[in-house]
């Protein structure tokens, strides 16, 4: 079951961060499509929910976008500074919570990206910050949602048409999938990749 319980996933990911064992997983080609994308829709701003140790965020940063990262774990964000002066890109960084939308800012964004953070939300608050990102999002922007369902054994994680499709429905979709795949536990899931843009639809063409 996915945890919700949100001061254990702040101790669980310090603890992974703290060790080097966490990566969000989203590989160079895919990171280059999103920023194919996002430069389609004169996307300048990204705010990266839940942006871990950095990897999306320097590589987007390094494309020319100007990029805040959030995330809830202060190693996190520690090693993703770390990074960036590395790679000689400049980020911006707030440690919070991103089911606290009173935190989040108010100012619309180019893009939104929560890549495997999802999940990791309660269902009330996935739906919230859906349509936060929704409702906060420039004129052909984009909004990059990544992550997993269990599978019809263990019903539970992500509810894909009222947290994903619903809120996002007159949005145009130009990437949705679902593959099979297993977690690091051992645990059969679906995994998820969901990119609309803030337009009215005008194809489905799914890449």
């Amino acid at each position: 079951m996915v945890q919700t319980d949100y001061h254990r996933v702040r101790a669980r990911f310090e603890e992974s961060y703290s060790a080097g064992t966490t990566s969000k997983g989203l590989s160079t080609k895919r990171i280059a499509q999103l920023a194919y994308r996002l430069r389609q829709g004169n996307v300048q701003t990204v705010s990266d929910l839940g942006a871990g140790n950095g990897e999306i965020s320097i590589e987007l940063a390094k494309r020319g976008f100007s990029v805040t990262a959030y995330d809830i774990s202060e190693t996190a964000l520690d090693v993703l500074q770390q990074n960036a002066t590395t790679k000689r890109v400049a980020i911006n960084t707030r440690l919070q919570n991103i089911a606290n939308i009173a935190s989040l800012p108010t100012e619309p964004q180019g893009a939104f990206i929560c890549i495997n953070t999802f999940p990791f939300l309660k269902s009330e608050d996935r739906s919230a910050l859906a349509n936060y990102m929704r409702t906060h999002t420039l004129p052909n922007g984009y909004v990059a949602i990544t992550g997993w369902k269990e599978d019809d054994e263990h019903p539970a994680g992500i509810d894909i048409q009222k947290e994903l499709i619903t809120p996002f429905g007159p949005w145009t979709i130009h990437h949705f999938s679902e593959e099979g795949g297993t977690l690091k536990d051992g645990t059969k899931v679906t995994k998820l990749e969901f990119l609309v843009q803030n337009r009215k639809p005008i194809s489905h063409s799914f890449c």
